[in-house]
């Protein structure tokens, strides 16, 4: 399938991690997700969005309200409005299982779990990533600007993601017998999170939903 992958990214770091066979397909981009000019030139003749862009989930990165609020809350909208703007007919949002998550533990949660009120999660971050996960799914069904037809969303909630630039040591995680790196949380007895990236083309009953990424291993 003949494909190009736009990706916006706010460094100029290299990229060479992706391989040279698929470097050919892909278009990077130097932009800010919470400049509208940027997300708008980004996004335009694209067919499907992937929107991963986030702030402040650790470090000292937390401590930034402000900025944190810009990328995830402000940032979504101007992804929103440009899907709108250019015709885009599906989105799919990397939000976070910190959305359902207010300190205490969670044993068996689904997707059935409700928000916390605002005011009771434990950080901007989880707050503002909230903010954003019903935004986008409000945004389902949303009709489009130039084309007929509507944007399609949903949101997935992975647990840690990392990659090329995580400040943090993969040596504080165990790895499988595969080779991936897994991410344990809860009891010893329990599972491990782990992610790795879906494409699909479902019918549009999949979309307008959150779906957590977790599995037992």
């Amino acid at each position: 399938m003949n494909m190009i992958l736009t990706a916006i990214d706010s460094h100029s770091h290299s990229h060479s991690h992706i391989g040279c066979n698929f470097l050919s397909q892909i278009l990077i981009m130097i932009g800010d997700v919470t400049r509208k000019q940027d997300v708008q030139k980004a996004l335009r003749g694209a067919d499907c969005v992937f929107h991963l862009a986030s702030y402040g989930m650790s470090g000292k990165e937390m401590l930034q309200f402000g900025r944190v609020d810009d990328v995830n809350i402000n940032g979504t909208c101007h992804v929103l409005e440009a899907c709108v703007e250019h015709g885009v007919k599906r989105l799919v949002y990397v939000s976070t299982y910190n959305v359902v998550f207010g300190g205490k533990e969670i044993i068996n949660g689904n997707e059935t779990l409700p928000y916390f009120p605002l005011d009771d999660y434990v950080d901007p971050y989880s707050r503002s990533k909230c903010i954003a996960e019903q935004l986008v799914l409000k945004s389902n069904g949303r009709p489009l600007k130039k084309k007929n037809g509507n944007l399609y969303t949903c949101a997935i909630r992975p647990a840690a993601i990392y990659g090329p630039g995580w400040g943090y040591s993969l040596l504080l995680f165990p790895k499988s017998k595969g080779g991936a790196w897994l991410c344990p949380y809860g009891e010893s007895s329990g599972g491990h999170g782990y992610n790795h990236i879906i494409f699909s083309r479902e019918e549009n009953e999949k979309f307008g939903w959150a779906y957590n990424i977790y599995m037992d291993v």
